[in-house]
């Protein structure tokens, strides 16, 4: 018997904030829960007004990160750094370990496959391009073995 997927998003911010970055990711977590799977959800510093380190949104669970107080992280290019040192130290802290230090829990890429319906892709301010790409197409470019093992289990013509 094999469980269901357990994925694991590390997110620049989401829901309840309004981006189309955001919209999207809502989109996606609800089809992967349609599915059946387990999602997980952890927002960088990036996200703002969270009122505590876990939040409920639209029944999903977000584990939220808080900014480092050290000045250092308030000066320009170093920001970035304390946005990355952060959402690693809460990444930390969300994975449960067994004695070892091993992660209790594999969490796995998710790639996602459509048909196009029509009409020609954007990228938004969190990508670099969009594209609509057959799936044959899809596995000629540069992929992770986890996302070509996963390419491989669709049934699209």
């Amino acid at each position: 018997m094999t469980s269901a997927p357990r994925v694991l998003h590390v997110l620049d911010h989401s829901v309840p904030l309004h981006s189309g970055y955001a919209f999207r990711t809502l989109a996606i977590l609800r089809e992967q829960r349609r599915r059946g799977w387990e999602t997980v959800h952890l927002t960088s510093t990036k996200h703002y007004g969270a009122t505590a380190e876990e939040e409920e949104v639209d029944g999903l669970r977000f584990y939220r990160t808080s900014p480092s107080p050290s000045a250092v992280a308030r000066l320009p290019v170093m920001n970035q750094y304390a946005v990355i040192a952060d959402t690693r130290r809460r990444l930390e802290e969300v994975i449960e370990r067994d004695d070892d230090g091993r992660a209790r829990t594999h969490y796995v890429l998710a790639v996602f496959a459509a048909r196009h319906a029509g009409g020609e892709p954007a990228a938004a301010d969190d990508a670099a391009e969009a594209a609509w790409v057959s799936l044959a197409e899809a596995r000629r470019r540069p992929l992770t073995d986890g996302t070509r093992r996963r390419l491989a289990m669709e049934q699209l013509t």
